[in-house]
């Protein structure tokens, strides 16, 4: 079977370097329809609204509602089908919400909005952890705060609002409010990074505290709220300065956490989180701040990333001799975490993998409109990140895409593209992204595509939580991604 998969897949990998590659994305609707009820059976477990992380409760145990992950998989429910379609899920995660915000907290000195995770029953995590954890009210918040402005479009929406998630009161406050809140005069403060491994200054926590903060601004102001408004606001901009110490010029990398910290050491800083963050955190204002998903920092810290895990996982060279695109990817190269316990050898994981294939299909997106909008702007290769182009161009080139136009980013030209050349770098990096998921479907096929935390580093075979949510939702997230830039082509 795995043999006939290689074959088809690596037949298929670029549809002939055209537009056919569009047609033949690398999941199908059927795939996607499967998977969707996969993830789907992770949420509002019980019925109490909790998002479970994982059902399995045995090597190890992820049957928990961790904040950060139930944020970020609600928010891709939100938008990839609205407070329509999922109105049930997202009616009983707000009353969870509601209710878990305001119970005591039984772990000594902790605020509750910190708290990582809960049990199903909706009770706190009692026992050791790494807390607090201060990137899950900022992403709460970014989710509900969707809610908000989905419902604000409806007849009577404001009115719904300011009795669920909004309203200025601070004795009382419903959640958007408090969460906010919390962000707003908790940002300084130091916190566990999102692979629960490192207490210090994260960029993936700033990046979200910051984007949870504008947008908080926008709705506070639309609900009445003018002095919270301009509060968030200028707390936001705040964050700036402190997200820009992240930035390593001399190395073209924006480092995750911040040194001196209290965990592993990271090789050169480099971590996915900082691409998962630039993608969670992405506001309009990124795009000429230096963080967005398509801007030169980013895109410089993604290629330094990819080049650290060249030769880690020998499963992308024995993927390489198959003929399959793409190439795996996990959180940091010197992981030692195996999906089971630390002190082993990691693996590639399934949701960092999603999160290169979407950075690729937003620079995919970027590209296309500078080639198809006046407005838009163009593509300008720059030193920084003239590395990732040029690795999507060489790779897309690689399994059939004729580089007509942008054989000179290849070799190290810069400047400004062409209409002509912008497409072409579109249809590269559509290749690009989707030669990591076909990966991904290779080595999840023979498993009716659930779809694990990590994959074995040596054999591709899953490893450590099945069906985990987070995956499900990288993924989701990542096709909206090619699904916009494909529309532009």
């Amino acid at each position: 079977m795995r043999g006939l998969i290689t074959a088809v897949v690596a037949a298929a990998a670029l549809g002939g370097g055209g537009a056919a590659a569009f047609d033949n994305p690398p999941f199908n609707d059927t795939e996607i329809s499967m998977m969707m009820g996969y993830f789907l059976k992770n949420v509002n477990v019980g019925g109490n609204g909790a998002v479970v992380a994982a059902q399995s409760t045995t090597h190890p145990n992820y049957n928990f509602h961790w904040v950060r992950d139930a944020a970020i998989c609600m928010h891709v429910l939100l938008k990839r089908g609205g407070v329509d379609t999922y109105s049930d899920q997202v009616n009983a995660y707000i009353g969870w919400v509601s209710k878990v915000q305001h119970d005591s907290d039984p772990n000594s000195g902790m605020m509750i909005e910190g708290e990582p995770k809960y049990y199903l029953s909706g009770s706190v995590y009692d026992q050791p952890w790494c807390r607090p954890q201060n990137d899950g009210p900022a992403l709460r918040a970014i989710a509900l705060i969707e809610v908000a402005n989905q419902m604000l479009q409806k007849p009577n929406g404001k009115q719904w609002v300011q009795t669920h998630l909004y309203d200025a009161t601070l004795s009382n406050p419903l959640p958007v409010k408090q969460d906010l809140e919390f962000v707003a005069h908790h940002w300084v403060d130091q916190c566990c990074d999102p692979w629960e491994e490192i207490f210090g200054d994260h960029f993936f926590t700033k990046i979200v505290q910051r984007k949870a903060l504008i947008d908080g601004a926008a709705l506070a102001e639309v609900m009445g709220d003018p002095g919270a408004a301009a509060y968030y606001s200028q707390q936001a901009a705040l964050i700036i300065p402190a997200i820009d110490s992240h930035w390593n010029a001399n190395t073209g990398v924006i480092e995750e956490s911040k040194q001196p910290y209290t965990g592993p050491p990271k090789y050169n800083g480099l971590d996915v989180a900082v691409i998962i963050g630039a993608l969670l955190g992405d506001t309009p204002n990124n795009a000429t701040d230096h963080y967005g998903p398509t801007s030169d920092r980013v895109l410089s810290t993604a290629q330094q990333f990819t080049n650290s895990l060249q030769g880690v996982y020998t499963v992308n060279q024995v993927d390489d001799g198959r003929g399959l695109p793409g190439f795996l990817v996990g959180r940091y190269p010197n992981d030692t975490y195996d999906g089971y316990e630390t002190g082993q050898r990691g693996n590639p994981w399934v949701l960092c993998s999603a999160a290169m294939a979407e950075l690729s299909y937003h620079a995919a997106r970027a590209a296309a409109a500078a080639a198809t909008t006046p407005s838009a702007p163009p593509v300008v290769i720059t030193r920084l990140n003239q590395p990732f182009y040029a690795n999507a161009l060489a790779a897309a080139a690689q399994h059939g895409l004729a580089l007509t136009h942008t054989a000179g980013v290849v070799k190290g030209e810069l400047g400004e593209l062409s209409s002509e050349a912008s497409a072409e770098l579109s249809k590269a990096l559509v290749s690009n992204g989707d030669g990591i998921f076909r990966r991904v479907r290779f080595h999840t096929t023979g498993g009716e595509l659930h779809q694990p935390e990590e994959l074995n580093r040596d054999t591709g075979f899953e490893q450590g939580a099945g069906d985990l949510s987070w995956s499900y939702g990288g993924i989701m997230s990542a096709l909206m991604a090619r699904d916009n830039a494909v529309a532009l082509l």
